[in-house]
């Protein structure tokens, strides 16, 4: 017994010993089966270094909205506007992300469009309006303008065109200002110098030669003025252009802010509209003048028709692309010889920034680029006259250009409408268009304008 217990007893020394070593062998065997865990660990990792780039495509998917910047713009001349758009291209593509939409108009079209939008709380961000008492001053008094009198100084506006310009609309009542404009404009007689030359024709220096060369070119069988009595305006320049030259300044400006002393009856208004009827009776227009339109007026001088045309110095470009002869111009001459040399000349429309606008402060950075140098030598380049202030005149592009230039600097300020009121600029056009096809006398159409007049200034 006790032999076997010692058989016994080496027995569970043995087992023991093989327990030891199985213990021991299992783990140097499982360590490649643990490893493998940790040799996948990086395989494991490449998902999590793919996550940022999963991540781009949230941060761009939604691209900036793009903000558009309704533009109006006044003018009917087709040149003016292609330039126009250009400008209003080179603005977008500094300003990424803003559509700048130019709509053109003419005055008319202008003038009732407007109102409608603005009464009803709609309309452009920036317009380059009308003036007066159915433009822009109307807007204003209706409070529906951004008052911009700050930020000509603020902008420096002030440094890059005279004081004198911009407040040339509201100098009598010292601001504040509501439109800043950026060209001048004078109304004056264009003609054709070829034609000039060959019937040794010369610009006249005195009224009495005005009249004068009139009445030679009607007699070579040529007519020869062209006019758009349909579209009223273009008509009233004759007439204002003749005014300007037969009565101070004083006169016309006593109207024009709507003073007592103001009178259309006076002596020189009268004479001034029996001389524009006087050229209607001798002839002096083309045949149905009273039915045709500012187009047609333009368009019969360009084609020759008519040998001149007296309108508004925004034409300068149309006139130097269009015209297959020399274009020049003069000034309409002094008919009382004591009164001081005004012709019908003042900085043109101005740009003006609604208050229903959503984007004001990028209108205001629009107008800013509108006066710039870069804009002002593209309207220069086109042959227009910007107020702005050049260190040294560029070369002009064209004669006409220079011809026209110097007439601004000969000519004093005038006034391109004998009242900003509105009930007289309302009955003004269709007054004259009665005086054109003769169913008003020169009285008949001046009383008509003072009885509006006196209810204006009793308000």
């Amino acid at each position: 017994m006790k032999g076997n217990s010692h058989i016994l007893f080496i027995a569970i020394i043995i087992l023991m010993a093989l327990s030891t070593g199985c213990a021991q062998t299992t783990p140097t065997q499982a360590v490649p089966t643990a490893v493998v865990p940790t040799a996948v660990v990086p395989t494991a990792v490449v998902p999590t270094a793919v996550v940022p780039t999963a991540v781009v495509p949230t941060d761009t998917s939604v691209p900036p909205e793009e903000v558009t910047l309704n533009v109006w713009f006044l003018s009917q001349s087709p040149e003016e506007i292609k330039l126009m758009e250009t400008f209003a291209e080179k603005f977008s593509t500094n300003h990424p992300g803003v559509k700048v939409v130019l709509t053109p108009y003419g005055y008319d079209d202008f003038i009732k469009t407007m109102k409608l939008a603005l009464d009803s709380g709609t309309g452009p961000d920036v317009a380059y309006s009308a003036t007066g008492g159915l433009g822009h001053l109307a807007y204003a008094e209706a409070g529906y303008l951004v008052e911009l009198t700050d930020i000509v100084k603020e902008r420096g506006w002030d440094q890059r065109q005279s004081m004198d310009s911009i407040m040339y609309w509201q100098k009598e009542l010292g601001g504040p200002i509501y439109g800043i404009p950026f060209d001048t404009t004078t109304i004056g007689v264009y003609y054709n110098k070829d034609k000039f030359n060959e019937l040794g024709l010369k610009v006249p220096q005195t009224w009495e030669d005005f009249q004068s060369l009139l009445a030679t070119v009607k007699s070579q069988g040529l007519v020869p003025f062209s006019a758009g009595s349909l579209d009223g305006w273009p008509f009233l320049h004759y007439y204002y252009a003749i005014l300007h030259c037969n009565t101070p300044i004083g006169n016309i400006e006593a109207i024009n802010y709507g003073k007592p002393e103001g009178n259309f009856l006076a002596p020189d208004f009268v004479e001034s509209a029996t001389l524009l009827e006087d050229w209607v009776k001798k002839g002096y227009f083309q045949d149905g003048f009273q039915g045709a339109s500012y187009d047609d007026q333009n368009n019969l001088f360009l084609s020759r028709e008519t040998l001149m045309n007296i309108g508004g110095t925004w034409n300068n470009s149309t006139y130097i692309q269009q015209a297959d002869f020399n274009v020049g111009f003069f000034p309409v001459p002094k008919i009382k010889s004591d009164i001081e040399w005004h012709s019908v000349k003042s900085p043109n429309n101005v740009w003006i920034v609604s208050k229903f606008s959503t984007n004001q402060e990028l209108a205001i950075d629009y107008i800013d680029y509108m006066l710039s140098e870069e804009v002002a030598l593209g309207l220069w380049n086109s042959g227009d006259i910007p107020t702005y202030n050049f260190a040294t005149l560029p070369e002009p592009i064209d004669p006409l250009q220079l011809d026209v230039y110097n007439v601004t600097q000969e000519t004093g300020i005038g006034y391109f409408y004998t009242s900003n009121l509105p009930e007289t600029t309302a009955v003004e056009t269709p007054s004259f268009q009665k005086l054109a096809d003769g169913s008003f006398t020169p009285e008949q159409t001046l009383a008509a304008m003072q009885e509006a007049y006196l209810k204006d200034t009793a308000k």
